[in-house]
């Protein structure tokens, strides 16, 4: 064996070894972004801009979902969901996921221009979750929830700023084991931000205490309770600029 191969050979072999390890499984999110009149206009945009960024961090085959939070999930939402797939075949010079990154942009900014000019008098986020989950198909095994949100659930029927059932942290617990038992949330983390709303500065401690811990409940992941991230989108942001991995 000549020197010149030694070193030829050895490429080769450090190809064939990392070609045995199993490519990791594409990255799917489902996001649910708060577009009511109590959300302030430029936390709206903010909301968007996090979602620009989280496109950027698309590789192939990830998927990403953004689904307005309105009045009535079921008849606000249609038309209004943004679906993104990245190409999981790769091209000369990445040429296709450049394409695709500026084809998400511009599908995203659509959904920021309507959002902004049709903000929602109420606030269906439980809805919104029953929407999410039809998005989903029995294989997705690894999908990551995210929620941008005051989390006054305002949808006709509850109102979390003003009804008993949200009285305290107790109540909203209990509350929020009977809603279990109709909603189904097959998500494998959950990340739930806070957003600043003109409702949400009104609601006095106790009362935002029973409304964090009715989604913490609801949205618990195995014997973990939910937590609402009081800066969700800058703690958003935080967790994609460090590798996009949205972990509670």
């Amino acid at each position: 064996m000549t020197a010149k191969t030694i070193p030829s050979l050895s490429l080769l072999l450090a190809l064939f070894a990392a070609g045995c390890h199993d490519a990791a499984p594409p990255s799917r999110y489902v996001c649910l972004l708060d577009i009511s009149a109590s959300i302030y206009p430029e936390t709206v945009r903010e909301e968007f801009d996090a979602m620009d960024k989280l496109a950027n961090r698309l590789n192939r085959g990830d998927q990403l979902v953004i689904i307005p939070i309105a009045s009535n999930a079921r008849n606000d939402v249609q038309g209004h969901i943004v679906r993104l797939r990245a190409p999981e075949q790769r091209m000369s010079f990445d040429g296709d996921l450049t394409r695709f990154h500026e084809e998400a942009h511009e599908k995203i900014a659509g959904l920021r221009a309507w959002a902004i000019s049709h903000p929602s008098a109420h606030t269906d986020i439980l809805g919104t979750l029953q929407v999410a989950e039809q998005e989903l198909s029995p294989s997705a095994y690894g999908t990551k929830l995210i929620v941008l949100s005051d989390f006054i659930e305002d949808d006709g029927r509850w109102n979390f700023a003003t009804d008993q059932a949200l009285g305290s942290v107790a109540l909203a617990r209990r509350l929020a084991d009977s809603a279990r038992l109709h909603q189904k949330v097959p998500f494998s983390s959950a990340f739930l931000g806070r957003v600043r709303s003109r409702d949400s500065e009104r609601l006095s401690t106790p009362r935002r205490d029973a409304v964090e811990a009715f989604w913490g409940e609801l949205l618990r992941q195995s014997k973990r309770q939910g937590l609402i991230y009081a800066d969700g989108i800058g703690s958003l942001a935080t967790s994609v600029e460090n590798g996009g991995a949205v972990e509670p």
